[in-house]
């Protein structure tokens, strides 16, 4: 966000709350989601697949590991509550 556009969120179920302020992409360099990942492709698809299996178990490890920060952080934005979400999300 450094130096770059940002607009402010409100919360969507009290706009006087402000969520955080998103840093808008530069249009100078644009770079598709597409075009990364075909960029990034071939690194994993030669990674072994064990060294893909530990990465994975690893990103499943911190996002389990950050789960209530996680959640209150949709709920906050969606302006939902926490027992409406899916069972995984209640930690049914």
């Amino acid at each position: 966000m450094e130096g770059g556009e940002t607009f402010t969120k409100a919360a969507p179920h009290d706009r006087n709350t402000v969520l955080p302020r998103v840093g808008l992409p530069r249009r100078s360099k644009p770079r598709p989601p597409l075009q990364s990942l075909e960029t990034f492709f071939p690194t994993w698809r030669d990674t072994l697949w064990r060294r893909r299996t530990e990465i994975l178990f690893k990103t499943a490890e911190i996002l389990e590991s950050r789960r209530s920060t996680l959640t209150a952080v949709m709920v906050w934005e969606a302006g939902t509550v926490v027992g409406s979400g899916c069972r995984c999300c209640r930690g049914d």
